[in-house]
């Protein structure tokens, strides 16, 4: 059991109601938090970004390493960075909240407005003709106007270094043995192209040296993140007069013997190179299946997730390719390529799927434990088993591939054997014990575990049912049987009071008992024990085990919305979208709204995630581990589907003829406003492929449906009655609706729907006083013991010892906060309320004499 020490307040518990109390409410205040942003960043009429240091990526799949677009707008590869400047005084870039193309197309957009002068700069990252990913290159354009009246002197420079330090993610390649020159047009490094540039700048080694010949680093005391190598271009512009500049940097500096890469590099056009990403993304990405949506933050999120896992994958040395995390983790981890591969199927992108099972095969040991060594650090144990074989049996389900399917299955049944061998070794009959490796960190029977194994079982018989193994398929089913059993007796013996399914079954150890160097507070983390009937089905959506656990960990974990990790201490994006499943599930659509919304909050201007290590209500900052994160997109993007298309009965698909198509589950009020459309478009399923196009009126909806069932046929199909609104009247083309338990069944057959409903009480809510008390409801952290050295290291940094302090029973609003008139929920009304409450905790900090963080660019040194 979870032993945390916990703070208890006396007055707040006694007085939580009272408006004038609770604003006293440490949990709540401001004035604890280490350290908050000032107001000089996010720019309300730009895309939202929530970390103004977040960075982004560009170039092409199977790179064999990320490039990055820094939150100043530099483009750092690690061989080097391209970085550029403005005005006479060399002023950084500063892209803060900067935007792909088209809201999701990997064409990095960034503009700004000084002294008359508009600048708008565009950068991404393209192969050459007839080269493959292993040096990609990136292409810049600046365009730089004179927006006012009079003539303006136009300055620009662009430079090199080996990093400009903050925020870049990987080290730095830097020797001060590094000779430097510029060749014509370009600026190359120990006789390595860098960067080339275009027309006649004045050149310099450094800021302050003008260019005389090649130069050695050490000769002019360059460091790390000294600017070499600089192009300063100065025109006079008259009124509405302007000039571009182009840049190309490739991502591996290129060797004056690659003759061939050269010569293309040098004559590669910007605007064909730059047609052709956007049709290499929008054939990508718009070939398969995605959504039209009236909230571009949603739409938009949904195709930027597909590419930033799409750039996540990497290319080995030898050739060989496979999918990475994302920047902050470059491995391939099996436990994040279960969402990964879902994906990547449902929006039919297979070939990014397939390529990664060899990686599988060859990590499965004498035993049959697949062995997941990114996250298990090589070591034999029990972590991501039952991940990797629902990954690879329900991945069939969407392509028909059988003899992939019979090529799978051989691995399939050593992995079962393991769990028949654990089912009848264990005394508790559950797969064995692990260690606090990551994740829910514990010592013991992993809940998570347990019931992914379930579903790998289960997906195990639906595959050995396809291929006609009618003995696996009976043993299997036996084994599920009595497998299922133990797992339910191990959640009724653990299940707490109130309902919470813990993260372990049975006796399990946290702290250092369980770990050597572990506080308590960073054990015992609730990750994947909520998973109980999306996708396992181990429960049903009305047990009250579900709801117990979503309540206990929501009441206790939540913090700016969304999940915690660490107890409190960090906020924990993705891991959001595992309880926001589980609403969905349930039917519970405002609170998984609600969670999509604030997933969507946390993300930056690209719909990049990031994973933890955000203090909440601080800095804003995920900063070691940046974004973007492959698995938060993943899980960001399979949200989004869960949304409008699911799947769900027939124990996870073993009985086909049990499992229906659940369609619109989760529709935001922002979106059932009269002449908007809903559309999915070749979304695939289990079923097979997926079209239909809702109609927003007035007075209701009406549907088209486009189906085809090319696997099998649904039993049902279902749609979720918005939970704003009573349902009048609903027909079919294809018979009797059946209305009950706030869904509209219908037959599969189904292609035409007229719905007629009118707003219910729930119609009239308001979002941003509901959220802003919601807020002040969430515990907080305090500190204890901490270390005589901590000096300026926050609390958190310097090994303190956390404390919870529990959150007031209700929130409250000021006189002025009752005064907001109500609006539909919607993105804008989450990052409206987020702000505002931000804002109220920043008046606190600031009463309390701390000071704010100001966000800067690197100089140029």
């Amino acid at each position: 059991m979870n032993k945390i020490i916990v703070l208890f307040i006396f007055s707040l518990l006694t007085a939580c109601n009272t408006a004038h109390v609770t604003d006293q409410n440490p949990a709540i205040d401001g004035a604890a938090a280490y350290t908050m942003l000032s107001d000089n960043v996010n720019d309300p009429q730009r895309e939202w970004s929530y970390n103004p240091k977040s960075t982004t990526v560009i170039g092409v799949p199977f790179t064999p390493a990320p490039v990055q677009v820094t939150y100043d707008g530099s483009i750092y590869t690690g061989n080097a960075e391209l970085c550029f400047f403005y005005g006479s005084s060399n002023k950084p870039t500063a892209a803060y909240q900067k935007t792909f193309y088209e809201g999701w197309i990997p064409i990095v957009e960034y503009d700004w407005q000084e002294d008359g002068i508009r600048y708008d700069m565009e950068m991404f990252g393209s192969s050459l003709p007839g080269e493959d990913s292993k040096n990609s290159v990136q292409f810049v354009r600046v365009s730089i106007r004179n927006v006012s009246d009079q003539k303006q002197q136009a300055i620009f420079t662009a430079g090199t270094r080996s990093s400009g330090l903050d925020h870049r993610m990987g080290e730095a390649e830097f020797s001060d043995q590094f000779n430097y020159r510029f060749d014509k047009n370009e600026f190359v490094r120990d006789n390595q192209l860098l960067y080339t540039f275009e027309g006649e700048p004045e050149k310099y080694a450094t800021k302050d040296k003008p260019y005389t010949g090649s130069f050695l680093a050490a000769d002019l005391g360059i460091q790390v993140n000294t600017v070499t190598g600089l192009t300063r271009y100065s025109q006079e512009l008259n009124p509405g007069e302007s000039y571009q500049l182009t840049f190309k940097f490739p991502r591996v500096p290129v060797g004056n013997r690659e003759t061939a890469f050269l010569s293309k590099l040098r004559q590669a056009p910007y605007s064909e190179s730059r047609q052709a990403c956007i049709d290499y993304w929008k054939k990508r990405i718009e070939g398969g299946g995605y959504f039209v949506i009236p909230e571009d933050r949603v739409e938009d999120s949904f195709k930027a997730s597909l590419v930033h896992l799409m750039l996540a994958t990497r290319m080995e040395e030898d050739g060989t390719r496979r999918q990475g995390s994302g920047l902050p983790y470059d491995g391939i981890f099996f436990n994040d390529f279960i969402d990964m591969r879902l994906i990547y199927d449902v929006a039919g992108h297979t070939d990014f799927v397939e390529l990664n099972f060899p990686w599988m095969f060859k990590n499965i040991n004498e035993e049959g434990l697949f062995v997941d060594p990114s996250v298990s650090h090589s070591q034999e144990i029990m972590t991501s088993h039952g991940q990797v074989l629902f990954s690879l049996c329900n991945h069939f389900l969407y392509t028909q591939n059988r003899a992939l399917a019979e090529e799978v299955f051989g691995p399939v049944c050593q992995a079962i054997g393991m769990i028949e061998h654990d089912h009848n070794k264990e005394p508790n009959g559950l797969v064995r014990p692990s260690t606090p490796f990551d994740a829910e960190m514990i010592k013991g029977y992993y809940t998570s575990h347990n019931l992914w194994c379930l579903l790998g079982l289960r997906s195990a018989i639906t595959l050995a049912d396809y291929l006609g193994k009618g003995e696996e398929c009976r043993k299997w089913k036996e084994l599920e049987k009595s497998y299922y059993n133990a797992i339910m007796k191990g959640i009724e013996t653990s299940v707490h009071a109130d309902g919470y399914v813990p993260t372990g079954l049975y006796e399990y150890q946290i702290g250092e008992v369980a770990r050597s160097g572990f506080k308590e507070f960073q054990t015992d983390q609730d990750w994947e024990n909520m998973l109980l009937v999306y996708p396992t089905e181990m429960l049903e959506p009305d047990d009250r085990r579900v709801k117990g656990t979503l309540n206990h960990i929501r009441t206790h974990k939540y913090r700016e919305g969304i999940m915690t990790y660490r107890n409190g201490m960090h906020l924990h994006q993705y891991a959001t979208t595992n309880l926001a499943n589980q609403y969905l599930a349930i039917n519970d659509q405002e609170k998984a709204l609600l969670d999509m919304y604030h997933i969507l909050l946390h993300n930056g201007s690209t719909h990049e995630g990031f994973e933890n290590m955000v203090e909440p209500w601080s800095d804003r900052d995920p900063d070691p581990v940046p974004a973007p994160h492959a698995w938060a997109a993943a899980k960001t993007a399979l949200l989004i589907r869960n949304m409008l298309v699911r799947e769900y009965g027939g124990k996870a698909g073993i009985n086909k003829e049990e499992r229906s198509l659940y369609l619109f589950s989760g529709l935001s009020p922002s979106w059932v406003q009269p002449g908007k459309q809903i559309e999915i478009r070749d979304i695939r399923s289990e079923f097979g492929k997926i079209n239909a196009v809702m109609t927003c009126k007035q007075e209701g909806a009406d549907i088209r449906l486009n189906c085809d069932y090319t696997n099998f046929k649904p039993a049902h199909l279902y749609m979720a009655i918005p939970y704003y609104k009573q349902i009048d009247q609903v027909t079919s083309d294809a018979g009797e609706v059946t209305v009950k338990d706030g869904y509209m069944v219908f037959s599969p057959e189904t292609k035409e729907i007229r719905i007629r409903w009118k707003d219910n009480k729930q119609s009239g809510k308001n979002y941003v006083q509901e959220i802003l008390k919601s807020y002040r409801t969430e515990p907080g952290v305090a500190w204890k013991d901490c270390p005589e050295d901590k000096g300026d290291r926050s609390p958190a940094d310097a090994g303190c010892y956390l404390i919870v302090i529990p959150g007031a029973e209700e929130g409250f609003l000021t006189k002025e906060e009752l005064k907001i008139e109500a609006e539909p929920l919607s993105f804008e009304v989450v990052r409206k309320s987020f702000l505002m409450e931000y804002d109220r905790r920043r008046g606190q900090y600031l009463q309390s004499g701390k000071k704010l963080l100001d966000i800067y660019p690197p100089v140029m040194e």
